[in-house]
């Protein structure tokens, strides 16, 4: 009976704990304006190391092709655009929060919100660290509408 009540103890702690660290993450670029992608790339020093709102669409690993770099992290970067640019995010380091997020995307061009960590690498590329205390908003997908099913034409009967 003490594991049952230690258990179910340990999980409403777990839960509470979960409540609070996504509140504090929301906390983190609420009430900021977006912020144009072209804004970070074209005055990068002005960003790194702040933290910026940005929504825009998914474009995966750049199947668009508009970016000329590769990937500033790891090969699983991929790239959010907003109609003025476009810029590569890196989840390495990410929390679970983020991760589980992550697993929402299911298509080129879904509506993104995100709150990231503007950061540079060794070879002077800027992108978004989604790291901890980072958020990410993913549009929910709409189901196709259901069309009337037509039924089937009859065999024609040769003769």
């Amino acid at each position: 009976m003490k594991r049952v009540f230690f258990v179910l103890a340990f999980l409403i702690l777990a839960c509470g704990l979960l409540l609070a660290a996504d509140e504090a993450v929301t906390k983190r670029c609420e009430g900021a304006a977006p912020t144009p992608i072209k804004d970070i790339r074209a005055n990068p020093s002005k960003f790194v190391g702040k933290w910026a709102l940005v929504k825009g669409e998914y474009e995966g690993w750049d199947v668009n092709h508009r970016l000329k770099e590769g990937p500033p992290v790891t090969r699983s970067d991929w790239i959010v655009y907003d109609q003025s640019a476009a810029i590569y995010v890196s989840a390495k380091g990410g929390d679970e929060y983020v991760r589980l997020r992550m697993q929402k995307i299911e298509k080129i061009g879904q509506k993104l919100t995100l709150c990231g960590l503007v950061e540079k690498n060794e070879r002077g590329q800027v992108y978004l660290k989604l790291a901890e205390g980072a958020w990410l908003e993913v549009e929910e997908l709409q189901p196709a509408p259901q069309t009337e099913q037509v039924p089937a034409a009859p065999p024609i009967k040769r003769r």
